[in-house]
């Protein structure tokens, strides 16, 4: 009798104890950058993510020590789908960079819990580092470690362009050099025009060179004192007089005429 009670003991507590084990919580943890290349006075942005995850009842809880360069400048930190955000002096300690984060509900796959906001300095070296050490997750029953995570992103030295200064264009003060022309100092040779030292002889003027014959010298032309205007020649003036008659006898015959017709 004794010994079928200690059997249905032993049967009862093996049972409680086997209701009380489920499978444990695994998973891995990643840092996650925007950007491979940065360069100084720039942002940097990181992103922590649960990956792998396999949790029957869920991960509610992260621990990790947080570490970076000295040429980085953490900014801001800002929780995720739901995971709270870090208070520095309370879940994050930047002394010792220690952060814990706690999630309203539980995390039963892969999501990015937090994000970083670093500030890359001006002296910062080719390479920063990002590092995440003793890292755990807990599933509201047990602490399950994760691996160390390290990343380290690339500090593009960018020396900024200085503007090419192209050269003022000098106007040019020499003044353009002609070819040389020699002036002409022979005298233009012009024909010999030799003056007329005849002087013009008018009617009615005698000339006190008359007769002469002529000579190199030019004779200067004495000023006239009669009017150039050309006189008539006296042959125009016979006619004239021969047709002022003619018209005179007609109107005579005419007159003549006509008186004898009238005394009729």
């Amino acid at each position: 009798m004794k010994r079928i009670v200690k059997i249905s003991l032993i049967l009862f507590i093996m049972i409680c104890i086997t209701g009380n084990v489920h499978a444990m919580t695994t998973c891995g943890v990643d840092i996650n950058i925007l950007s491979t290349e940065v360069i100084p006075n720039d942002k940097l942005i990181v992103e922590i993510k649960l990956s792998n995850v396999q949790t029957d009842s869920g991960i509610d809880m992260f621990q990790a020590t947080l570490s970076y360069d000295d040429t980085l400048t953490l900014e801001k930190m800002e929780g995720l789908n739901n995971w709270k955000t870090p208070k520095s002096g309370s879940s994050y300690n930047p002394a010792n960079g220690v952060l814990i984060l706690d999630k309203s509900g539980s995390a039963e796959s892969d999501e990015e819990i937090l994000k970083l906001t670093f500030k890359v300095e001006e002296n910062a070296s080719q390479n920063v580092r990002i590092a995440l050490s003793d890292a755990r997750v807990s599933d509201g029953d047990c602490l399950t470690r994760l691996d160390d995570k390290e990343i380290s992103v690339n500090v593009k030295n960018e020396t900024p362009a200085t503007p090419t200064q192209t050269p003022e264009q000098t106007p040019n003060t020499t003044p353009e050099q002609t070819p040389n022309q020699t002036p002409n100092t022979k005298p233009e040779q012009t024909p010999n025009q030799t003056p007329n030292t005849k002087p013009n002889q008018t009617p009615g003027t005698n000339s006190s060179t008359s007769g002469n014959k002529d000579t190199d010298t030019p004779v200067k032309k004495i000023p006239s004192v009669i009017s150039e205007d050309p006189l008539p020649k006296a042959g125009d003036m016979n006619a004239i007089l021969l047709i002022a008659i003619g018209i005179l006898i007609i109107i005579s015959g005419i007159f003549y005429i006509r008186f004898r017709n009238i005394n009729k």
